[in-house]
């Protein structure tokens, strides 16, 4: 999920804050999401991303590191 959505997700919030079309649904269910968060789009889309994305990243390593502790 981290190598396909992230990047994605980071993309759509740049396109958010230079032209938001409030007509397109996924405009409007992104700036839902972010609301309910209450995050802004004057954050960093990386850090956006992370929070809404409940972060990935982090996970991603903490599973890593069990599975190469279990090996071990």
């Amino acid at each position: 999920m981290t190598a396909i959505v992230l990047p994605v997700l980071i993309e759509a919030i740049h396109n958010l804050k230079e032209n938001a079309d409030d007509d397109l649904r996924w405009v409007r269910a992104l700036k839902r999401r972010m609301e309910s968060l209450d995050l802004k789009t004057d954050d960093e889309p990386l850090e956006l991303a992370q929070k809404l994305l409940e972060l990935p990243v982090r996970r991603t390593l903490a599973s890593t590191r069990m599975v190469a502790e279990n090996a071990s």
